[in-house]
């Protein structure tokens, strides 16, 4: 995966909220692809009052399985982004869903 490719196809923002241990989260997850890459990803973005995190997960296929399942990668960060989540969160649609 390079975290400097733009994205292909940006699927569209999903919006959960919960309460663990006190603290109120929020979690989006939005599906996308990149150019000249065959697998779809997907970012989970969780954050609170006080942080947030940015991770990339890739769908996998296993043989024998019709349904893909979400795989974690070691691209996480905490407080920042890399140049492929500002080019997904900047895009007008997801703008437009997440301000809704």
């Amino acid at each position: 995966m390079n975290l400097h490719q733009k994205p292909d196809w940006i699927g569209t923002p999903r919006t959960y909220e919960y309460d663990e241990d006190g603290q109120h989260y929020t979690m989006i997850s939005i599906d996308f692809t990149l150019a000249n890459e065959d697998a779809r990803y997907k970012l989970v973005i969780t954050s609170n009052d006080k942080e947030a995190t940015y991770e990339l997960k890739q769908f996998l296929t296993k043989a024998g399985s019709q349904k893909p399942f979400l795989s974690g990668t070691s691209y996480i960060w905490k407080n920042e982004t890399v140049p492929l989540i500002d080019a997904i969160l900047a895009d007008s649609y997801v703008q437009a869903v997440l301000h809704q």
